[in-house]
C-alpha cells in the first residue's frame, strides 16, 4: 500500500474510536482496507514501540521461554510480527492469533505467513505455556473480559504487554502487575543481601517469576521500560 491509497477517511473513523476509548463496543474493522490502511500508517507507530521494547529485552539479555506465542487482540499483528523479527522464526514453535475479529485474524495471518513462511500460525485464543503478547487492548475490555486476560497472564511463562502512555492507561496497568505479583513477603532477618524494592523490574527482565512468586514474568510499556 501507498499513500495514495490509503483511505485517510478511515483512518479518522479509527482515530476518533481509539481517542474516544470506544473500541470495546463493537469490531471497527468494517473491510480489508481499513486493516491494510491502519497496518500502514498507525501500526507503523505501535511497530515502533514494540522493536524499541524487543530490542531493550536483547540488550538486558532476556530470552523468550520455549513454546508457543499468543498474540491476544492481534489486530493486524503488529506484535507478533516485532517480536517474529526481533528474535527469529526459531524462538517461536508456533505462533497463535487471537483476536474478536474474523477479518484482523486473516489479515494478520497472512502478514505473517508472508514474512516468515516457515512459522506455524493458528487461529486460537487458547492459552500458551509460552509468551503472551498484549498490545493496546485495555481501553476495549470490560471487566468480564480483562478477568479472562488475567487467567492468560496467570497461565503464561513470560508475558509482554504495552499500552498507551497515558496516566489512566498507565495506571491500570500498573494495578493489574501489582494484582498479579501478590504481596511481597516481609525480608526474614536472616536474609543478607537486601530484596528489590515492590514495582522493581525483574532481574534481566528474564522469564522466571518476579519478586520469586509463581506467576509468569510481566513485563509491560510503561514502568519496565519506560512510557510509551
Amino acid at each position: 500500500m501507498n499513500w495514495e491509497t490509503v483511505d485517510w477517511a478511515a483512518l479518522e473513523r479509527l482515530r476518533g474510536v481509539f481517542l474516544a476509548g470506544t473500541g470495546g463496543r463493537e469490531d471497527y474493522w468494517r473491510s480489508e482496507r481499513d486493516l491494510e490502511s491502519y497496518d500502514a500508517t498507525f501500526g507503523q507507530r505501535i511497530a515502533w514501540k514494540w522493536n524499541g521494547i524487543l530490542r531493550e529485552l536483547r540488550r538486558r539479555g532476556w530470552q523468550p521461554p520455549s513454546g508457543g506465542v499468543l498474540d491476544w487482540g492481534c489486530g493486524t499483528g503488529v506484535a507478533a510480527r516485532a517480536f517474529l523479527e526481533a528474535f527469529g522464526p526459531a524462538s517461536a514453535p508456533r505462533v497463535a492469533l487471537w483476536d474478536r475479529s474474523a477479518r484482523a485474524r486473516e489479515f494478520a495471518r497472512r502478514r505473517i505467513r508472508e514474512e516468515c513462511p516457515t512459522t506455524p500460525v493458528d487461529i486460537s485464543p487458547d492459552p500458551v505455556n509460552g509468551l503472551l503478547l498484549l498490545s493496546h487492548v485495555l481501553t476495549e475490555l470490560d471487566e468480564n473480559q480483562l478477568r479472562g486476560v488475567v487467567e492468560l497472564v496467570n497461565r503464561a511463562a513470560a508475558v509482554i504487554w504495552v499500552e498507551p502512555g497515558t496516566y489512566a492507561v498507565s495506571r491500570s496497568l500498573i494495578g493489574l502487575r501489582e494484582r498479579l505479583r501478590g504481596p511481597v513477603p516481609e525480608p526474614s532477618v536472616r536474609e543478607t543481601s537486601p530484596r528489590a524494592p515492590r514495582g522493581a523490574v525483574p532481574e534481566a527482565l528474564a522469564g522466571g517469576a518476579p519478586g520469586g512468586h509463581a506467576l509468569p514474568s510481566v513485563v509491560h510499556g510503561h514502568e519496565a521500560l519506560g512510557s510509551h
